[in-house]
C-alpha cells in the first residue's frame, strides 16, 4: 500500500482442512460450522454497518531513522447510507499530504477500507485456507484463534493474510492481525503493504471495526522506510 512515489499502506472461497492437535481446546461446535457461521455473519455485517452513519478518521505517517514524524497525509470522513444500499463517503478534512519517502495510492485507500477490515463474508470465504489454532482471551472475551491465508493470488485481487479472533457464543470476528496481500513489485512500481491490527467494538449487537494500526518498516529497494498507520471509526449511529 506504501510506495515509493511510484505508487502505499497499508479474506475466503474453498475452505482448507481445519485441524487440531493435542493440546488444543476444541470449539463448542466442528470447524467448518463456526467458519460457515463467522462468514455468515461478515455477510450480515456489511448490510448492517452500511445502514448506519459513522466518521472514519485515516492518519498515516512516515518516519525517520530516530522515529520522528516527517510527514503526513490525512483524511477525515463521514459515512451515511444510500438509497443502493451502499455508504456514500463526505471528505470534512483533507490537509495537504506531507509524506516523505513514499507516497498512497488509490488501491491503499481501498486496502484500508476493506481488506484491512477483514470482512471474510460467505461469497469471500471460499478463496480462503482457513486453519483453526486454538483458544484465546481478548480483553474479557473467549475467542477462536484462526489463520486465513489465500488458496491463490489471482491478478489485480486483494486479499488478507493473518489471524483472526472470533468470540465464541454467537461467532463474530473482533480482532485481526495480518496484512493485505500481495506486494506489488516491478520494473516500473513498488507498492509495499505492512502489517496491521483491527479491533473492534460491539455496536447495536454487531461488532464493528473500531481501529486499525500499523507500525512496520518496509523494505524498498532503494532502503528501509518506517510508516505509522492509525485508522479510527467512531460516531456509529443509525439516521
Amino acid at each position: 500500500m506504501f510506495s515509493l512515489r511510484k505508487g502505499l499502506l497499508i479474506a475466503v472461497a474453498g475452505l482448507g482442512v481445519p485441524w487440531i492437535t493435542a493440546g488444543q481446546e476444541k470449539p463448542a461446535i466442528p470447524i467448518p460450522d463456526v467458519i460457515q457461521k463467522f462468514a455468515a455473519n461478515e455477510s450480515e455485517l456489511v448490510k448492517v454497518r452500511a445502514s448506519y452513519t459513522y466518521r472514519q478518521d485515516v492518519r498515516v505517517q512516515s518516519l525517520d531513522k530516530k522515529n520522528a514524524v516527517t510527514g503526513e497525509h490525512r483524511v477525515v470522513s463521514q459515512f451515511a447510507p444510500a438509497a443502493s444500499g451502499n455508504s456514500i463517503e463526505r471528505v470534512l478534512e483533507a490537509p495537504l499530504d506531507t509524506l516523505k519517502g513514499f507516497g498512497l495510492t488509490p488501491q491503499d485507500m481501498v486496502d484500508i477500507r476493506e481488506t484491512q477490515s477483514a470482512v471474510l463474508t460467505t461469497d469471500e470465504i471460499e478463496k480462503y485456507n482457513v486453519t483453526y489454532r486454538d483458544k484465546e482471551n481478548v480483553n474479557g472475551t473467549s475467542c477462536l484463534v484462526f489463520d486465513v491465508k489465500p488458496k491463490k493470488v489471482e491478478k489485480d485481487q486483494r486479499y488478507f493474510e493473518g489471524r483472526i479472533w472470533v468470540e465464541d457464543r454467537d461467532y463474530h470476528i473482533i480482532k485481526s492481525n495480518g496484512k493485505s496481500v500481495p506486494d506489488i513489485q516491478s520494473n516500473r512500481e513498488e507498492n509495499l503493504f505492512p502489517r496491521f491490527e483491527m479491533n473492534r467494538e460491539l455496536v447495536d449487537g454487531y461488532w464493528f471495526p473500531k481501529s486499525i494500526q500499523a507500525d512496520d518498516t518496509l523494505q524498498f529497494s532503494s532502503g528501509p522506510q518506517h510508516i505509522r498507520q492509525i485508522t479510527i471509526f467512531e460516531n456509529y449511529r443509525k439516521p
